[in-house]
């Protein structure tokens, strides 16, 4: 797949040839400013400056789990958020953070959880759709 990167003071991602599929549909759940493509794009960039990570990868792998949508959500795996965070992985995880387990939903959340986990080397979370953001 190929990447672009449009030009501008805050860039979007589009990756094509790939096309993450939310299989079915629930209520969006996420915070109704973060709905916004260019709102989630700053929150992604907010948190890789917070955790010393690249935006671009980050924004990279939003694109790749669920093409930025806070509300994105696999029913069979039940994978959620922007990053496709598993509830199991969540839960295991969002101590380190202090995020309940309700927060999966959060965009801010989402994007903390997953530059804080890039910066410890756990990239292998987002093995499955790695050929799409690496």
């Amino acid at each position: 797949s190929d990447l672009h990167l449009s030009s501008g003071a805050h860039p979007t991602i589009r990756v094509s040839g790939h096309d993450p599929t939310t299989v079915g549909a629930e209520e969006p759940r996420a915070e109704p400013a973060a709905r916004s493509r260019s709102r989630v794009e700053q929150i992604v960039r907010e948190a890789a400056a917070e955790f010393g990570q690249d935006d671009a990868l980050l924004l990279r792998v939003g694109v790749c789990e669920s093409h930025l949508r806070p509300e994105a959500r696999n029913v069979e795996s039940g994978a959620t958020g922007i990053y496709q965070w598993l509830p199991y992985v969540w839960n295991a995880n969002r101590h380190l953070l202090s995020y309940e387990a309700e927060d999966i939903w959060n965009p801010t959340a989402q994007a903390r959880l997953t530059a804080n986990a890039l910066g410890r080397g756990e990239h292998w979370k987002w093995a499955a759709s790695e050929g799409c953001w690496k």
